[in-house]
C-alpha cells in the first residue's frame, strides 16, 4: 500500500438552500455593488461567508470583481481582503492570495476567518511547492499553516507524508498521530501509519489502525 501523496483541503463550502436570491438581472453600480457585496457578506459567518461569497461569484462575474475592488477604495477591510484572497485562491494565485489572508488580521484581528483561510492556503502552496521540488520550502508552509491554526490537521497530514518520504519515520508518526487527533476520522492518517508499522516488521499494530479506517 503506497503512502497518499497529498491531501489539501480547500475550504469547504456547503450548498445552502438559503442563499442569498436575486429576483432579477439588473446589475447594480459599482460603488453600491461593492458596497452591497461586503455588507452581504459580513452578514453571514465562518462557512456561511464562504458559501455567501462563492454564491456571488458564481451567480455574475461583477460580484466576484467587487471584492478586489472594495480592497482598492479601502485597503483596511478585513472582509475585502478575506475575500479577496479566497478568489485569488480560486484561481489558483496562491502567493497573492496569502498577502490578502495575512492583511486582513493586522486590519481587524477580531476577523477570524482570515486566519483559518491563511492556514488552508499555506498547506495548498507548501504542497505546490513540495511537488514541484522544493522540499524544504513545502515544509516550512506546513509549519507556517499549523502556526495560524494549530487544529488543522492536513498540515499535520503532509508533514506526516514528506517525513515517510525521507525515511523519519518517528517523526511521520508524530505528524499522522496529531492529524487523527485533529479529525478523529483522518482515514488517510490511520492507513498510513498502520503502512509504517507494517513496513517495519510490526504486524499487530497496524490492524487496529486499520479497523479506525472501516
Amino acid at each position: 500500500m503506497e503512502l497518499t501523496n497529498k491531501d489539501t483541503d480547500s475550504a469547504k463550502v456547503r450548498n445552502s438552500q438559503d442563499g442569498p436570491v436575486f429576483l432579477n438581472e439588473e446589475q447594480p453600480s459599482s460603488g453600491s455593488g461593492v458596497s452591497l457585496t461586503i455588507a452581504l457578506v459580513k452578514s453571514f459567518k465562518g462557512n456561511d461567508a464562504l458559501s455567501c461569497a462563492n454564491i456571488l461569484r458564481s451567480r455574475n462575474k461583477t460580484w466576484g470583481e467587487s471584492f478586489p475592488e472594495a480592497v482598492r477604495l479601502d485597503p483596511q477591510n478585513a472582509c475585502a481582503l478575506t475575500h479577496c484572497g479566497i478568489l485569488y485562491k480560486d484561481e489558483g494565485r496562491l502567493v497573492e492570495a496569502v498577502e490578502m489572508y495575512q492583511k486582513a488580521p493586522k486590519a481587524d484581528s477580531s476577523y477570524k476567518l482570515a486566519a483559518e483561510c491563511l492556514a488552508i492556503v499555506l498547506t495548498d502552496l507548501g504542497t505546490s511547492l513540495k511537488l514541484a521540488g522544493n522540499t524544504q520550502e513545502g515544509i516550512q508552509k506546513y509549519y507556517e499553516a499549523i502556526k495560524i491554526d494549530p487544529h488543522y490537521a492536513p498540515a499535520y497530514y503532509n508533514l506526516g507524508v514528506i517525513y515517510s518520504e525521507m525515511m523519519q519515520y518517528d517523526t511521520a508518526l508524530n505528524c499522522y498521530e496529531k492529524a487523527a487527533v485533529e479529525r478523529p476520522m483522518y482515514v488517510e492518517a490511520y492507513c498510513n501509519i498502520g503502512v509504517i508499522y507494517k513496513n517495519h516488521g510490526n504486524l499487530e499494530s497496524p490492524i487496529a489502525y486499520y479497523e479506525r479506517c472501516l
